[in-house]
């Protein structure tokens, strides 16, 4: 009985946990105390703000994300802060698969790097 318990709660918190993240979109997440412009430069016309704390998605299946309409279409994207010492050089560019998420992160010298993650 307790193992069926145990089961179920584990059921229960995938389920959850597959709610909070969308499932095959491009994420931009800002983890950062820094205001970020994403674009998608090739592959997709894209283009938001992220605020700090904050996530934007958009789905591999949406043309303005992704023309290809295929999650491991690859696209092209650049990050630029919109204050700090990266205003003007862009924070990061790269290649990264459509239903992939950009974790943005502040160095300790002030400084944005972007990761891709599945």
């Amino acid at each position: 009985m307790r193992s069926g318990r145990i089961v179920a709660a584990l059921v229960l918190a995938g389920i959850l946990l597959a709610m909070s993240t969308p499932a095959g979109a491009l994420c931009v997440n800002n983890g950062t105390g820094t205001p970020v412009r994403v674009s998608i430069l090739v592959g997709g016309t894209f283009e938001s703000r992220v605020d700090p704390g904050e996530m934007q998605c958009c789905t591999w299946e949406d043309p303005i994300c992704n023309e290809g309409r295929n999650q491991y279409s690859s696209l092209q994207f650049v990050v630029t802060a919109l204050k700090g010492p990266q205003v003007k050089t862009g924070v990061c560019r790269g290649t990264i698969p459509a239903s992939y998420e950009i974790q943005i992160q502040e160095t300790t010298d002030n400084k944005i790097r972007c990761i891709g993650v599945k």
